[in-house]
């Protein structure tokens, strides 16, 4: 007679070295993905601010551009915009034309100005993150009874990337020192340059420079 052959029940669960080693592996898998995530964040967070800076600096030069559609060639002041370029621009615009002859308007001024806040020391002293920075004013009429002011834009830089306060042509393009907003000519082509900076992630610097020509006549 043959003797009963005992089979062995199949294991219920794990053991607790198995649900360890699981478990271990589990939290490796959240935390790659976490940080995968937190990198893919901040990428996107970098991305969106310096397409912030990049929108704010096209605008104002929007802005500056359609100011000067109309500007007089022969108004164009300081005589330094045709050899080494300018960080002002004195200018008039056409208002139209009144029996026959051109109208042209007061006495406008484009300038880029230090904030009142900042000194120039190198230093942040208005604590937004940027050093030594610029605003960019309109003014009419600079100097008389009727003097408008208005403030264009923040954040301009001091210099354009590559040059230092040195009067050195340091990137080679024929300008002395441009500062972050920038006025130059060649016959009727006047060109300008504008350097915007804002904060990326940690307070990184970010710093578009754009720039446009504008043809000139009368």
């Amino acid at each position: 007679m043959k003797a009963p052959v005992r089979v062995r029940p199949a294991r219920a669960g794990f053991t607790m070295v198995e649900v360890i080693l699981g478990a271990c592996l589990m939290g490796s898998l959240l935390l790659v993905a976490g940080l995968a995530t937190d990198r893919c964040m901040a990428l996107f967070r970098q991305r969106r601010a310096s397409q912030a800076v990049s929108s704010s600096a096209s605008r104002l030069l929007q802005r500056v551009t359609s100011e000067l559609a109309s500007a007089r060639r022969g108004s164009l002041q300081p005589a330094t915009i045709e050899t080494q370029g300018s960080d002002t621009l004195i200018y008039q615009k056409c208002l139209g034309v009144a029996g026959g002859v051109v109208q042209w308007s007061s006495v406008f001024t484009l300038r880029w100005e230090r904030e009142p806040s900042e000194l120039d020391d190198g230093q942040d002293n208005d604590g937004n993150g940027l050093v030594d920075e610029g605003l960019l004013a309109l003014i009419e009429n600079e100097g008389l009874a009727g003097e408008r002011r208005t403030v264009l834009g923040h954040g301009l830089c001091e210099l354009l990337p590559g040059e230092t306060s040195d009067a050195a042509d340091e990137d080679g393009d024929g300008l002395i020192d441009e500062r972050g907003l920038c006025f130059s000519i060649e016959g009727d082509l006047l060109t300008v340059r504008l350097g915007l900076q804002g904060l990326g992630l940690g307070g990184a610097m970010i710093t578009k420079v754009v720039e446009t020509a504008v043809f000139v006549r009368n």
